[in-house]
């Protein structure tokens, strides 16, 4: 399922996905006095970025270096990066009956998750049939007073909210987490066999749907049309 040292290819996505399908989150804490009306700014936001940067325009890539594309392949949902955002937001696309393909730059599926110890993850089964169950309220604006109001807070909030069910779906797909210092901060399995979880949800979802999974394939620039919107990539 794996490629590499493949000639450059223009990959022109016909779908996107806004976030990852399975976003995993950790709260900051804070000893600052939250903002009193951020959480209800959180549910009323356009979700814009506070910041109103146009990531597409800021991280164009190297458009310096001479590419010549080989040649073209269509999908509905092209996912750069395989870490655990990645390679779970290719999983969760597969499993819709999209067409996916998923770049990574190096040769392993996975990123840091291979090596870090485990997520947090509120509400999830786990949690609740532990007795546990979390108000994000002040997780929320303990985040947002900790970054100084400069974040997305319904950003945030989704991720806090969301965190426990993404526990859930990854327990659903073959992960067995263990109560590590609590029962929303979980143990990832054993660092020998992460990987190949990934490898195998990836192979039940995006290969069986005719996506393919490419490591050891680097990305180089976003495809933008006159609109400004992103329609593909130089790998």
């Amino acid at each position: 399922m794996n490629a590499k040292n493949i000639a450059r290819q223009h990959f022109v996505a016909g779908t996107a996905l806004g976030t990852a399908a399975a976003a995993l989150g950790v709260a900051a804490a804070s000893t600052r006095t939250p903002r009193p009306a951020i959480a209800d700014e959180a549910a009323d936001s356009d979700w814009a970025s506070v910041l109103n940067v146009d990531i597409a325009s800021v991280l164009p890539g190297n458009t310096s270096e001479q590419v010549e594309v080989a040649d073209t392949k269509d999908c509905d949902v092209l996912v750069i990066g395989a870490g655990v955002s990645g390679a779970n937001t290719a999983i969760r696309a597969g499993e819709l009956g999209k067409k996916v393909i998923l770049v990574e730059k190096t040769d392993t599926i996975g990123g840091a998750s291979n090596l870090s110890s485990g997520p947090i993850g509120y509400n999830s089964r786990i949690a609740l049939d532990a007795g546990e169950q979390t108000d994000i309220l002040p997780l929320l604006n303990d985040w947002i007073a900790g970054s100084h109001y400069r974040v997305d807070a319904a950003s945030v909030k989704q991720l806090l909210e969301k965190s426990g069910e993404a526990i859930d779906w990854m327990s659903d797909n073959g992960w067995e987490f263990t109560p590590w210092f609590s029962a929303s901060m979980v143990k990832f399995p054993d660092y020998s066999v992460r990987e190949q979880l990934f490898l195998d949800a990836l192979d039940r979802t995006v290969v069986a749907n005719g996506g393919e999974v490419l490591t050891g394939t680097c990305a180089k620039r976003l495809v933008v049309d006159d609109e400004g919107k992103v329609t593909g990539a130089v790998v």
